[in-house]
């Protein structure tokens, strides 16, 4: 590929995350200058990623101000290990308060079923999820649950910015115009291989849409 792309005279890349985590391209990095987008492909260079991280804090704190004790998280664990296992984490370390939140386990599943989620939402009730999916909203209305009225979601990766959902807007055009931009400052340079930038990041924001209530204490009650 590497030949294909120097005998076209492209010597400039930005590449975009692989299907899979820690994924890796068949590349002479050492004769390109490269950007890339996300986490889940092996490459040392200059990134331009969304922070996952204070996206995170910053949407725990939301349903923390709310008042909700009983969070849950439901993923894929392909969609998790894409990120280094990031999302896991952060649902970890934010939700270890016992003062503050009462202990869920995440439902981490190779393959997500609605007979398991609703096994684990029987369970342990929680009074949002947190998730990428967005079958998982088909599946809570399934269970008879009403949004915002017994129970929230919130999108961690939210594209609409209508308000339809609460979640988490990426910013993914702004990482896209990052990444450009890094990689017109490496072609300047002429810097191949793995520059010493470590990269850049975009920081979404939390949109307090249609999913969740205006306070934990406001929903109906009687509906654990």
């Amino acid at each position: 590929m590497t030949t294909i792309l120097m005998t076209r005279n492209y010597d400039g890349l930005v590449v975009s995350d692989t299907p899979q985590a820690r994924g890796h391209l068949a590349l002479d990095w050492s004769k390109l200058c490269a950007v890339k987008i996300g986490h889940s492909l092996v490459y040392r260079g200059c990134r331009a990623s969304r922070t996952i991280i204070p996206n995170r804090a910053a949407r725990d704190r939301m349903l923390r101000r709310k008042g909700y004790h009983r969070i849950g998280l439901a993923l894929r664990a392909a969609v998790d290990e894409m990120v280094n296992h990031m999302y896991r984490a952060c649902y970890a370390v934010e939700t270890d308060r016992p003062k503050l939140f009462e202990k869920i386990p995440p439902l981490i599943t190779r393959n997500g079923t609605k007979k398991t989620f609703e096994k684990w939402y029987s369970r342990y009730q929680p009074q949002v999820v947190l998730s990428l999916h967005l079958k998982v909203l088909n599946w809570l209305s399934a269970l008879g649950r009403r949004i915002p009225t017994t129970w929230d979601f919130v999108d961690l990766d939210c594209a609409d910015r209508s308000g339809v959902r609460a979640g988490v807007y990426q910013h993914h055009e702004r990482v896209g115009a990052v990444a450009v931009e890094s990689l017109v400052q490496l072609m300047q340079r002429n810097e191949r291989a793995y520059p010493n930038a470590a990269g850049d990041t975009a920081r979404g924001y939390v949109d307090r849409g249609a999913t969740v209530a205006q306070h934990a204490g406001s929903r109906q009650t009687g509906q654990r």
